[in-house]
């Protein structure tokens, strides 16, 4: 069996392919490259029948691990799928192996749309696990047909990580640390009116201002909480579910909750943005406890957080226009008369604790005790 530490094999991403992700890069503003990238082509994944599927194995230039993403397509490894689906991933620290479908581009067997893609998705995952520079983390990624195939591994899942809690602390910190028991520490408020209602900056939307945009004007508002961690001592790499469990006290039964995790760059750089990474919302109304241990889902994420980055969680009581305005009184739609303000508190101490909750992570951030 073919291993793809054979550098030998490889081959490093021509310049007309380097140019054309340089500027679909720049084009949808994409987190910088962070490494080279070289290929080996035609690699020879066995299935459990004796059929044999080629794949194309895109690896990351780097001394460090790198995640695995899994890319099963019927329609072929060259453009658009090296590049979009390929590429442009693994210039950003990923393993990506680009295989095609059983009977599609030189793999064996006999194309039967849908039909062989448990067992065979289940079969490359097993030759996965036994590749040298396969470390157990391992996503996939495309839609279609592309998206298909990835409920094949929904029945034998790689194992997972366990979660990890960041817990929010008294002046806008963000810790790996548990809360101390017997400490008091007073919740954090904020007020939220609908009349001026916490403006929206990017996220997953379409529209002119979608994407990932810099927070820090929204983060000056006093209707926003923030949370940050000290710049951490390594990089770390969330894949996967993100939650955030926030012990929250309100005055008034119809209210939202938006939270948001940012990338903050490293305090020396001349621009020191808060990028989105994922966020989500959530509308609570007189059927929930006015006090108690609110969950709200963030969209899933695949982020690395640099070196010397910091982790930072935005809480508001909405994100306007990109989710309509809560009016406060239990009404869809009000005038303006009619609208009614929440006071809130977000628990911080170890009775009352709130955290911030990644689902996949690899990281030696232990050491990353936190600040505002």
């Amino acid at each position: 069996m073919r291993h793809s530490t054979d550098r030998r094999a490889t081959r490093p991403v021509g310049p007309a392919a380097a140019a054309r992700s340089k500027m679909l890069s720049r084009a949808w503003s994409l987190p910088q490259q962070r490494n080279f990238v070289a290929i080996e082509r035609n690699v020879q994944v066995p299935m459990s029948d004796g059929a044999v599927l080629l794949a194309d194995h895109y690896l990351p230039i780097t001394s460090q691990p790198a995640a695995t993403v899994l890319v099963r397509c019927p329609y072929g490894r060259g453009a658009p799928f090296s590049l979009l689906q390929a590429q442009l991933v693994a210039e950003r620290g990923f393993h990506v192996l680009l295989q095609s479908c059983r009977g599609t581009f030189g793999s064996g067997g006999r194309f039967e749309p849908m039909r062989h893609e448990i067992s065979d998705g289940q079969d490359t995952v097993a030759w996965l696990r036994g590749q040298s520079w396969f470390d157990g983390r391992l996503a996939t990624f495309g839609a279609s047909y592309l998206g298909f195939v990835q409920w094949a591994l929904a029945l034998d899942p790689p194992p997972a990580q366990a979660p990890h809690r960041w817990y929010l602390g008294p002046a806008g910190t963000l810790s790996a640390k548990e809360p101390a028991d017997g400490t008091p520490v007073p919740p954090a408020s904020f007020r939220y009116d609908p009349a001026d209602p916490t403006p929206s900056a990017g996220g997953a939307i379409l529209a002119l201002n979608a994407g990932v945009r810099d927070n820090r004007a929204v983060e000056q508002r006093p209707d926003v909480l923030v949370f940050s961690s000290e710049p951490l001592d390594e990089p770390v790499e969330v894949v996967g579910d993100v939650t955030a469990e926030l012990h929250v006290t309100r005055d008034n039964p119809n209210a939202d909750l938006f939270v948001r995790m940012c990338d903050v760059d490293p305090p020396g750089d001349a621009k020191s943005r808060s990028r989105n990474v994922c966020d989500g919302i959530v509308r609570l109304t007189g059927t929930d406890p006015l006090a108690g241990t609110v969950r709200v889902g963030l969209i899933a994420a695949a982020h690395r957080f640099g070196r010397g980055h910091r982790i930072r969680l935005q809480v508001a009581g909405g994100a306007h226009p990109r989710f309509a305005r809560n009016p406060g009184n239990g009404q869809v739609d009000a005038s303006a008369k009619e609208f009614a303000p929440t006071r809130y508190e977000i628990g911080l101490s170890a009775e009352h604790p709130s955290a911030l909750v990644l689902s996949a992570v690899s990281q030696t951030a232990g050491k990353a005790a936190a600040h505002a």
